[in-house]
């Protein structure tokens, strides 16, 4: 089991009701919930170099892997899966990372929407 983060473009500050409707159509693989947006990527591109994602890890090296699988991304979301002993530190990056790019950033886990500033 895996920790998941999900984020997305919203145009105004949502709801955690919305939120869930919007992850579990994204986990179901329907993307046409949410609009396109570059931010997306250049979001992931800003986690990917604290997060490298896993090309092909070593045995040795699988205990020190963030990613629990490799990122799902594209322009519509990103949905962002580690391991549970890296979650608190990599929720915080990516938090801040949607924060920067005007994204809205759900955590399932928690039921915790984090909308973008509107200032």
């Amino acid at each position: 089991m895996s920790f998941d983060l999900y984020v997305w473009h919203e145009p105004t500050p949502i709801t955690v009701d919305r939120a869930l409707l919007v992850c579990q159509s994204l986990a179901d693989g329907d993307d046409t919930v949410v609009q396109p947006d570059p931010r997306n990527l250049a979001l992931l591109d800003d986690l990917l170099v604290g997060f490298p994602a896993p090309d092909d890890p070593d045995d040795d090296e699988i205990d020190d892997l963030v990613w629990s699988v490799s990122p799902d991304a594209n322009e519509h979301r990103l949905i962002l899966c580690v391991g549970w002993s890296r979650a608190n530190d990599f929720s915080r990056a990516v938090f801040a990372l949607a924060q920067k790019h005007g994204l809205t950033c759900f955590d399932p886990q928690r039921n915790e929407v984090h909308n973008p500033s509107t200032s």
